[in-house]
């Protein structure tokens, strides 16, 4: 490693791997990490039987493949910049802190690291909130080496949703700036929140490659970022440069941080550590650069930063916040050159990373998954056990991928027409199957009614002609070419899952999803009246229904609980993780037959709960919930509010008791909170919904509530027999 002359000489008997930094000693001196602090380390692979990581105490979540290729360099060399023991070859930042790893990076089919999409991102980083909560952690800093370029700076909402809860919660979340040395900003790191972090050299210059967007100016440190030395999959030491490998020598710093203000008795807060490490860095003043820009906000002060951070800490004690009470996507790439350098490294030599559109994501077969998981987590031999898969309770709207050209054009052939249209596919996959006595005769189509199909010029559509095996014999149902679709649930036109039917249940899971596409389709027209004009708002009219056209009901949304077993590639490119469904939980519902269920035993008319004010507040309840659900259902906390939107009903006992009503006369919905509950048994995940009314005209009188609680410590949650209760809060 290149040190300045002062350096070399202060540390002329330090080993190779030990980082160069003025104040890490001292710091190192004070604490090396707390177990208490955990750093989550979003990368590629990691290769854990490095002798760099014997005694570290470092743990897998989500699927974990072969710590081999470029992505597994990259994370390993990452991990290690941050966990390295200072007994082994490298001198990790932060060793005593607890970590994390989960994989977000992949070898694409040139070799090279592909990129993970934004939604893969949310999922990773709620994944470890959730993982450090279930395992103890007091405090979480998550590490992301990679971003995505983007000129406008801004982030898919489900991304932006996911770290926003963070800042609530605390939870400090460093990224790399990017490498493509322009005023341009990367996401993660132009968040607000997220600490960004860039890269000079030893002599505190801001290397060339480094970005400095105008978000970077109040949120971005520089951090040595050349000639890094860190682990190798391969067993060795190597030096990489980029931003990538700078931005963990934060995250390291942050994580000591914190350590060092447990160890002066004072509550870590990671707002604080954020700025302390923005308030004590070193700009412009303090060494001119040509372009002041290009430093953000300045340069890494761990001397500043310790002052800093011990003073702001303990103005904050109060401030202490566990991480347990909680609220079209483009690609993330690692920002570093992945490529092994020795000390002479330069940053002419840092790769440019392929544009997006080059690059497909990694994936595995439509078939189900295959898991490789290590064996030995390279802690001085002792073995891992094997990790539980993540639960997920997700809301959204059903969809289809066919995963390749190759399946696009099978299905298009079979169906004969267009394979994106719902319709279509509904009425292939429904088909009656073939006998030898339609040989030679076209297939006709018929609607779930048994009504012929009838195409745009107003004929009967045929399907195309019958295909039979090589003895003659009649085919099998179309059903059984749902195995080779891919499911896909999204939010809004966003994919956030594969679902991957699987089990003695996987065919009647297909049927259940086949027959909700068929509902997500439009409903049949309302009828006209007499004078041409539609019925007015509210009234119960008969549907008409036109001859040759299948029809829905206009399902808005389904449910679907099940856990994460991996990632597919869809057609676009995009990578999504599966989820393995279960088939107890699968719902689907339009709002306002929910509703209509809700209020079908209120009493009608009057001043009371009863007629249209339930029907309204019931409708305002499961808007806001809906709202709410945007999520992708992973944290303990979403998964009991998308359990609470699902099965609604349970409101229908509370408001329709007329004990009950009188309390809610002239209400309105206030608030929808999910909290932990206080009361549990020691192996449930309790979580209370409390729904908050308030009064309009007379803001005086008090506040009315509803609370039942749900847990989720199954795949299902359910509801807690007599948790349903009405209160008041004074």
């Amino acid at each position: 490693m290149r040190t300045s002359e002062r350096e070399a000489v202060a540390d002329r008997g330090a080993k190779a791997g030990t980082l160069h930094i003025p104040g890490l000693t001292d710091l190192w001196s004070a604490t090396k990490g707390d177990p208490r602090i955990m750093i989550a380390v979003l990368d590629g692979p990691v290769s854990l039987a490095h002798p760099a990581f014997s005694g570290a105490r470092l743990s897998v979540a989500g699927v974990h493949g072969e710590a081999t290729g470029a992505s597994a360099a990259h994370g390993t060399h990452v991990a290690s910049v941050i966990f390295g023991q200072h007994v082994g070859p490298v001198a990790g930042i932060a060793p005593n802190c607890r970590g994390v790893i989960i994989p977000v990076f992949k070898d694409g089919a040139d070799g090279r690291v592909a990129p993970c999409s934004q939604i893969r991102l949310a999922e990773a980083i709620t994944l470890a909130v959730e993982f450090s909560v279930k395992n103890g952690a007091d405090f979480l800093v998550i590490n992301i080496s990679g971003g995505e370029f983007t000129p406008s700076g801004e982030a898919h909402p489900i991304l932006e949703k996911v770290v926003r809860g963070c800042d609530r919660r605390k939870v400090l979340i460093v990224a790399a700036a990017g490498n493509q040395g322009c005023d341009c900003l990367h996401i993660p790191g132009a968040i607000p929140s997220v600490l960004a972090v860039g890269a000079m050299n030893s002599e505190g210059h801001p290397l060339e490659f480094s970005n400095w967007g105008a978000a970077y100016q109040a949120q971005g440190v520089l951090a040595p970022g050349e000639n890094i030395l860190g682990a190798s999959p391969s067993g060795e030491v190597a030096a990489h440069t980029g931003t990538s490998y700078a931005t963990p020598i934060v995250a390291g710093v942050a994580a000591l941080l914190l350590s060092l203000q447990l160890r002066h008795g004072i509550h870590p807060s990671a707002a604080s550590v954020r700025e302390s490490i923005l308030g004590s860095a070193l700009g412009c003043q303090h060494r001119p650069v040509k372009d002041c820009r290009r430093l953000l906000a300045g340069r890494l002060n761990i001397p500043g930063a310790i002052a800093l951070s011990l003073s702001k800490g303990q103005a904050s004690m109060d401030s202490h916040l566990e991480l347990g009470y909680s609220g079209t996507p483009g690609n993330v790439l690692p920002q570093g050159d992945g490529v092994a350098a020795d000390v002479t490294t330069s940053a002419a030599s840092i790769e440019t990373p392929l544009p997006f559109s080059q690059v497909t994501c990694s994936s595995i077969e439509n078939s189900m998954p295959e898991l490789v998981m290590p064996s030995d987590c390279g802690c001085g031999g002792k073995k891992t056990s094997a990790p539980s898969f993540q639960k997920v309770y997700a809301i959204g709207k059903l969809s289809f991928d066919y995963g390749t050209r190759q399946r696009r054009e099978y299905f298009a052939n079979r169906i004969g027409g267009d394979p994106e249209n719902h319709t279509n596919l509904f009425n292939y996959l429904t088909a009656r199957p073939v006998t030898v006595d339609d040989a030679g005769t076209p297939i006709q189509a018929f609607d779930a009614t048994g009504r012929p199909i009838l195409n745009d010029a107003g004929n009967p559509l045929y399907l195309g002609l019958p295909h039979y095996t090589i003895l003659n014999g009649p085919q099998f149902a179309n059903r059984t070419d749902v195995t080779a679709l891919t499911w896909i649930l999204k939010i809004d036109e966003t994919p956030i899952y594969a679902i991957n039917p699987m089990g003695p249940f996987a065919f009647e899971t297909h049927d259940t999803l086949t027959a909700f596409l068929r509902s997500q389709l439009p409903p049949p027209p309302p009828p006209e009246d007499p004078e041409g004009r539609r019925p007015r708002r509210g009234r119960r009219e008969e549907p008409v229904q036109l001859p040759g056209i299948v029809y829905g009901e206009g399902v808005e949304r389904i449910a679907v609980p099940g856990v994460i077993i991996g990632e597919t590639r869809l057609y676009t490119g995009e990578q999504v993780p599966v989820l393995a469904p279960d088939h107890r939980g699968i719902a689907n519902w339009t709002t306002d037959a929910l509703i209509d269920a809700i209020t079908a035993h209120f009493p009608a008319g009057g001043d009371d709960l009863g007629g249209r004010g339930a029907i309204e507040m019931t409708r305002d309840i499961l808007d806001r919930m809906y709202e709410l659900t945007r999520n992708l259902g992973i944290s303990s906390r979403d998964r009991a509010l998308n359990y609470a939107a699902t099965d609604a009903l349970q409101l229908q006992g509370i408001l329709a008791d007329p004990a009950n009503q009188s309390r809610f006369v002239g209400m309105e919905l206030d608030t929808i909170e999910v909290e932990k509950s206080p009361i549990c048994r020691p192996d449930y995940d309790c979580w209370d919904v409390v729904i908050i009314f308030f009064n309009p005209d007379n803001l005086q009188q008090a506040r009315r509530g509803i609370r039942y609680t749900i847990d989720v410590s199954d795949v299902m949650p359910h509801i807690l027999s007599g948790s349903q209760r009405v209160f008041t809060l004074r």
